[in-house]
């Protein structure tokens, strides 16, 4: 395999990154073909040297998407980073992929028990307000009850939220380096 050809399927398999990082990685990789031919080696020997072009744009995808994750906090980048990850291996799909899903549909089910919470407690309020109810002691302390108990869902979620965050990104990244056959610590 010659340079063309190297950085053009590395190119390729960098797609989904922007357009600056994908310039800087090429450029790396640009050197590192100068600088080996400098050296007196081949452009082919270089380009095994160096390894699968696709491979290491793998690598590199998956780290540029759990640092972007690490960085910003939001759906979007965890969700590339599961994937990225997943991505690596299909040992990687049932290892990553399966918990990822349950933990989300964990999170969002917690989620919709909070918002369900309050708004079946202001529903039983609206009840009370429109004289539909027998019983306005008893419905005004279940609106008081699922209020608040909806409430206190929600700020739980809301402090459990960042730490999980964090915990999805180390697993990833404990992940990554086993699949890569490194060292854990």
């Amino acid at each position: 395999m010659n340079q063309k050809s190297f950085l053009s399927n590395m190119k390729h398999e960098l797609k989904g990154m922007s357009q600056k990082e994908q310039q800087e990685i090429l450029s790396d990789y640009t050197e590192h073909f100068e600088a080996g031919k400098l050296e007196g080696r081949t452009e082919d020997e270089i380009a095994q040297e160096l390894g699968d072009p696709k491979g290491i744009a793998k690598d590199l995808m998956m780290n540029s998407r759990l640092e972007k994750a690490e960085q910003q906090h939001s759906f979007t980048n965890i969700m590339r980073a599961v994937l990225a990850t997943v991505s690596l291996s299909f040992f990687n799909l049932v290892i990553v992929l399966g918990p990822a899903i349950a933990l989300f549909a964990i999170y969002i089910t917690l989620w919709c028990l909070s918002f369900s919470l309050v708004l079946g407690g202001v529903a039983l309020l609206f009840n009370v307000l429109l004289g539909n109810s027998i019983s306005t002691l008893t419905n005004l302390f279940t609106f008081s009850a699922l209020s608040g108990l909806g409430l206190i869902v929600g700020v739980v979620m809301t402090y459990i939220s960042k730490p999980l965050y964090k915990a999805a990104l180390s697993y990833m990244k404990w992940n990554v380096k086993i699949a890569k056959g490194e060292q854990v610590a």
